[in-house]
């Protein structure tokens, strides 16, 4: 059974508390890129949030982890998860999001007909692109997984592999979101990496973590203007993820438990995130008339963190109807339950996952 790491939940939850920070970041009702510092906070969410989102999601990819994983009947078991933790969930929010750019309203940007928003969802993921991609490169990873493990040659083909997918991504149609995942699929081999060859050897994950906050910042610093590009890409995301997972073995007390709680939350808190957004945005900016910049981000962040959380724990989470078509598995592990607060109202597995 494979060993839980409390750190990597707790990346997790860095992760999408980075996203709901991204989104805060408004271009409508008012355009906050037009002030250069929020511009360049922007720019520098997007380039770390995804790729950390989606090392998180290969470090704790468990197919093939013991033999009876093996085959394609494993394959189709494999799958079929999936299918009820990432597809369903793109597929109720995907089409729940059509609606209101097809209906003029007050409230949305972006409007389309619904010839053109139904085409941009089966072809191009629609709003929730994320989970489309989070699904491809999960389907297509066990083939990766066990190339991965022929040996030296098996690793250094994958790695090869996966970096000329990332450099000529830009070629790659767009169709099905392909070029994203070409793009994407290099990060996710980092996680799958980076759990194998140091989480699963103590002794490299103790130089790891001894390493990681002064490592990270060098490589950050390395990156520096180069990060424009591709090569410059990967060695900031590099370093952008030492540092955080640095933070996250180091936080404590209540921010501990609220990143712990955002990581087991990430899902629901990236798709709820944007209908909150709507509500918070509105009020702020259109209700009470707010201008100052630092207000309206802080003010969306927050509102959206604390009721994206209320409405996963008190609203989804009871429900089984609700827990499967927002993709929340239950909780399997008595860690998860003793920070959930609810150790004593529901059932879990004593094995962890």
């Amino acid at each position: 059974m494979k060993k839980h790491y409390a750190e990597i939940d707790k990346l997790r939850g860095i992760a999408i508390c980075m996203v709901l920070l991204y989104h805060s970041i408004i271009v409508f009702p008012v355009n906050l890129h037009e002030i250069p510092w929020c511009s360049a906070l922007h720019s520098f969410l997007w380039k770390i949030e995804m790729p950390l989102f989606f090392l998180v999601s290969g470090f704790c990819i468990s197919f093939g982890e013991n033999d009876q994983n093996q085959g394609t009947g494993a394959y189709g078991s494999y799958v079929w998860k999936k299918v009820k933790r990432i597809f369903v969930p793109h597929v109720v929010f995907g089409l729940l999001d059509i609606v209101p750019r097809i209906i003029p309203n007050p409230l949305v940007n972006e409007q389309m007909e619904a010839g053109e928003a139904i085409w941009n969802f089966l072809l191009y993921g629609g709003s929730d692109w994320f989970l489309w991609v989070l699904f491809l490169l999960f389907l297509i990873f066990p083939a990766v997984i066990v190339c991965y493990r022929k040996g030296t040659a098996g690793k250094a083909a994958v790695i090869l592999f996966s970096l000329v997918l990332y450099f000529v991504s830009g070629e790659v149609t767009d169709v099905f979101l392909l070029s994203m995942a070409a793009e994407f699929q290099v990060f996710f081999l980092m996680g799958y990496v980076l759990r194998r060859e140091i989480y699963e050897k103590e002794y490299c994950k103790k130089a790891l973590s001894a390493l990681a906050g002064g490592v990270g910042m060098v490589v950050l610093y390395l990156a520096g203007a180069a990060q424009e590009r591709m090569p410059g890409m990967l060695l900031f995301v590099t370093g952008g993820t030492l540092c955080f997972l640095w933070l996250a073995e180091k936080s404590r007390g209540i921010v501990e438990r609220l990143l712990l709680i955002c990581g087991r939350y990430s899902l629901q808190m990236y798709l709820l995130g944007g209908y909150v957004l709507v509500l918070s945005r509105t009020l702020l900016i259109s209700v009470l008339g707010m201008e100052n910049p630092v207000g309206i981000i802080l003010g969306n962040f927050s509102m959206d963190l604390f009721l994206t959380i209320t409405v996963t724990h008190f609203v989804i989470r009871p429900v089984k109807l609700f827990r499967f078509l927002c993709g929340l598995p239950e909780i399997r592990t008595r860690v998860q339950a003793k920070v959930l607060g609810c150790e004593g109202s529901i059932k879990y597995g004593d094995k962890e996952q």
